[in-house]
């Protein structure tokens, strides 16, 4: 290498700087995507991941393709000064999306969003119903001497978290809104027998017959469950049904009055779709006042039979009580205590695992482009063994991977300030991930050339969406929870939790173990398989050479 073509301090410090704030803004840019997609579109988080993996994906795929096209013409600073400018711009601009917006810029959409939010409402509602499900098969299988205080106690809990999830679609859906008027009276049903099969619960002492007990328990669940198919589903769809069409009706009577009176009929029919609503409402509403009238005769009439009973006399001496006593207890009739076994400070803490694994594979990856994989041939070198070429070669790889894995936990620890229970051991956790990962990489660049550096990238894609370390990977796509296993990631990522948040037993130990299986596998390739892929790799290089474009 010449003298003028070796970088300065100058250009240095500029990638240096530019790649830094480079991943300040992916950080940043990532997180706010991902809690406007969480507020504004869906709260299913599968939508959050599969946007993470595709984004990714696009990533480097406009990489190698613009990568390769820049050296083509000759033009690189060019293009790099062109994307940071355009991403500059599309990260600001992002600001101004709005669902209002969106509206006025695409009418057609309108359809869409209420598909999302019907598709929000029902994901909820379909949660509610599978918690339901799942308490009713577990009660079923189980004999009525089974339903012990704690078994008892666990149903509770999970009866609370359903009236939550109750609790906060009422929230969402105000009862004096039309959605509220479909449904409010649903949800208020449902959360009733929910509470009331919490007090049933709780009341039961054990004495009786727990058969009779157990298929009240059975009863109850199915009867809540028939009010989620039988009225509260069918009720919202119909909802949205209406709503759609009427915003379908609304958008073409906006688009053509300004061109002719003859379109005013599509009001007229909106119109008429209107009173025959009202018409059934009414009819509804006749419904429910007789049905309320002879809820009041049935009440009256059993409140002359009890004023010639001696129950009067007892619920008068009841209620004669102190109200402040009756009021703690109906507020809160059962406590609940939160214990934490391992508290985590802060989010960043509890997203460290995930982006501390990331970044050691990166700088493996990087590591693995930017310095040649094999030793140029040399007098020294001529009689040396194919593993003394590989395993000397490695140290250099190692070596780095070792500075950059100690950067990024003293990073973490004293720059970011994360939470970390054990210090000493988040290192050596870094330190062993890094070897691992590098000893990986090495091998597939080693073994397939330029298309075990493609393999590495793309590994480091599917874990990047699928490795459980933003969402638990029992609420991503089916597929990851198939093949996460068989990548590194999910094991580096669980060992620096346990460093992090507290040690259990021995799986700090377990996670390494695992995590290193995938080190053994990679010798096995750069060991084995490299010599029987020297031409395959040549006659790659050489046709690649040929195209003229890398």
């Amino acid at each position: 290498m010449k003298a003028n073509d070796t970088l300065g301090l100058r250009r240095w410090l500029s990638l240096l700087l530019v790649g830094l704030f480079g991943q300040f803004a992916w950080t940043i840019e990532n997180m706010y995507f991902n809690v406007f997609l969480y507020n504004t579109i869906s709260t299913d988080p599968r939508y959050i991941a599969a946007m993470v993996g595709w984004s990714a994906a696009a990533a480097t795929l406009t990489t190698l393709l613009m990568g390769a096209l820049s050296d083509r013409l000759g033009r690189r600073k060019l293009f790099i000064c062109a994307g940071y400018l355009l991403w500059g711009l599309s990260t600001a601009a992002f600001g101004y999306i709005t669902p209002e917006n969106a509206s006025r810029l695409f009418p057609a959409a309108n359809g869409a969003a209420a598909a999302a939010i019907e598709n929000q409402l029902l994901g909820s509602i379909d949660k509610i119903d599978t918690a339901l499900k799942n308490l009713r098969d577990r009660i079923a299988g189980m004999a009525p001497s089974e339903l012990t205080q704690s078994v008892r106690d666990g149903m509770v809990l999970e009866l609370k978290a359903v009236e939550a999830e109750i609790e906060a679609l009422q929230r969402d859906i105000p009862a004096d809104s039309l959605m509220g008027a479909a449904v409010s009276g649903s949800l208020s049903a449902l959360r009733q027998r929910a509470q009331s099969l919490e007090q049933a619960l709780s009341g039961w002492d054990g004495s009786g017959d727990g058969s009779v007990f157990k298929q009240s328990l059975l009863t109850a669940l199915d009867e809540m469950r028939a009010i989620i198919s039988n009225t509260l589903k069918p009720g919202l769809k119909l909802f949205f049904d209406n709503m759609v069409r009427d915003m379908d009706i609304m958008v073409r009577i906006l688009a053509s009055v300004n061109t002719t009176v003859a379109d005013i009929q599509p009001v007229l029919s909106a119109a008429k779709g209107t009173v025959t609503a009202v018409n059934g409402s009414m009819a509804q509403l006749q419904t429910v006042l007789r049905d309320a009238a002879d809820g009041i005769g049935k009440l009256l009439a059993k409140a002359i039979q009890a004023r010639d009973s001696d129950l009067l006399g007892e619920l008068i001496e009841l209620l004669d009580g102190d109200p402040r006593q009756f009021a703690e207890f109906f507020a809160q009739p059962v406590t609940v205590v939160t214990e934490t076994i391992y508290p985590v400070a802060n989010y960043g803490t509890a997203m460290a695992p995930f982006y501390s694994t990331l970044a050691i594979w990166v700088g493996c990856v990087v590591s693995g482009a930017v310095i040649k994989p094999e030793p140029e041939e040399s007098e020294k070198l001529r009689g040396a063994k194919p593993h003394q070429l590989f395993l000397g070669r490695f140290l250099i790889f190692f070596v780095i991977g070792q500075i950059q894995a100690a950067v990024i936990v003293a990073g973490d620890i004293w720059l970011l300030g994360c939470q970390c229970v054990h210090p000493g051991l988040f290192f050596l956790t870094a330190a062993v991930a890094s070897l691992v990962f590098n000893i990986l990489i090495y091998s597939l660049t080693v073994t397939f050339g330029d298309i075990g550096k493609a393999i590495g990238v793309v590994i480091m894609i599917v874990q990047i969406a699928g490795s459980s370390g933003s969402y638990p990977i029992e609420i991503l796509p089916e597929i990851f929870s198939k093949i996460y296993t068989f990548f590194p990631f999910p094991y580096a990522i669980n060992a620096m939790r346990e460093t992090l948040c507290g040690l259990y037993r021995l799986d700090l130990l377990k996670y390494l173990a695992e995590l290193s299986i995938f080190g053994v596998f990679g010798l096995l390739i750069g060991l084995g398989l490299r010599g029987h892929f020297k031409g395959v790799n040549a006659f790659v290089e050489e046709e690649m050479e040929e195209t003229g474009v890398l």
